[in-house]
């Protein structure tokens, strides 16, 4: 796959996750795509599971935001670094708008995203934020468990 097009891929994913735009984010991952984020030890796999996976970060963190600083990849994987602006809204209380530096990693099949590792220290997000890590998943199960049933 071309450099560039790798490129542009993941910076339209990351233009759509700063609008919260799941379902412009589920256009640019493969059907059989895995979504790894590493500091909450979540994994989705496949667009439902993402689209899930989603849904509950952004009700986390309804003001995300990310800027890729840097690139860098080959034919086949694209390692990313950048910042991420968001805000914790747990249930029990508000939280302190964070700015922190985070990395990507991504690898591609047909023409789009098939597997992102997203590498963010949640501790320190929680740290600034005088939460623990517990809280946070707590707040994460629960916004799973508040879904509708269809």
């Amino acid at each position: 796959m071309k450099k560039s097009f790798m490129k542009t891929l993941v910076g339209d994913l990351a233009r759509v996750k700063s609008k919260q735009d799941i379902q412009g984010a589920l256009e640019i991952y493969h059907p059989q795509a895995e979504l790894v984020t590493v500091g909450l030890n979540a994994q989705a796999h496949g667009l439902l599971e993402i689209e899930q996976q989603l849904n509950i970060f952004f009700k986390i963190f309804p003001d995300y935001q990310v800027n890729i600083t840097q690139i860098a990849c080959n034919e086949q994987a694209l390692l990313a670094t950048g910042n991420v602006y968001f805000t914790p809204s747990l249930l029990d209380q508000p939280g302190k708008a964070v700015e922190q530096t985070t990395a990507f990693s991504f690898e591609f099949k047909e023409n789009r995203i098939s597997k992102e590792v997203f590498f963010l220290d949640f501790g320190q997000l929680c740290k600034k934020n005088n939460i623990t890590l517990s809280q946070l998943l707590l707040a994460m199960k629960q916004h799973s468990t508040n879904r509708p049933h269809v």
